[in-house]
């Protein structure tokens, strides 16, 4: 089940987190969505030092961690808008292969952690993240672009900051 449903809420946030590229802006959504995941890495910690939490508990914060299954959808949706169509194809090859190590890299992240500090500390890898997280939407919000919407395609239009 904690596997299932941030799966689900991540399958099911792909149409309207693509929409919301276009609608408000490639940064403003990278931005927004990127600080939107500090509420599954901060729940995740405090479960790791609160022990005895719920099923319910437990359910609603995977929940909240599929919110990284839409944040995948819309950054194809922003860089097709910004690539050429003869570029296209090793941008979008380029960003899935980078979007689907992710959780090969936290296995890999966790292993590390738990190779160095020993199985007492999990909560090392949720502060792992938290700083590359932090480091990944302020690098959004300085060097992306937004889609211009005055166009009503936006494809191949971008604004600058």
């Amino acid at each position: 089940m904690l596997v299932a449903v941030p799966t689900l809420v991540g399958a099911i946030l792909r149409v309207p987190y693509t929409m919301a590229t276009a609608t408000f802006g490639g940064r403003n959504w990278a931005v927004f969505s990127g600080v939107a995941l500090l509420v599954p890495i901060v729940g995740t910690w405090w479960l790791m030092t609160h022990p005895g939490a719920s099923l319910t508990t437990f359910c609603v914060v995977a929940a909240f961690a599929g919110l990284g299954g839409g944040n995948f959808a819309s950054s194809m949706t922003n860089i097709n808008a910004f690539y050429p169509h003869r570029l296209k194809g090793w941008a979008l090859g380029l960003n899935a292969g980078g979007g689907n190590i992710g959780v090969p890299a936290v296995q890999l992240v966790a292993l590390l952690v738990i190779a160095t500090l020993g199985n007492r500390r999990p909560e090392v890898v949720c502060a792992v993240y938290l700083v590359l997280l932090v480091v990944a939407s302020i690098g959004a919000a300085v060097f992306m672009d937004n889609l211009d919407r005055q166009h009503p395609r936006h494809e191949g239009r971008a604004r600058s900051r």
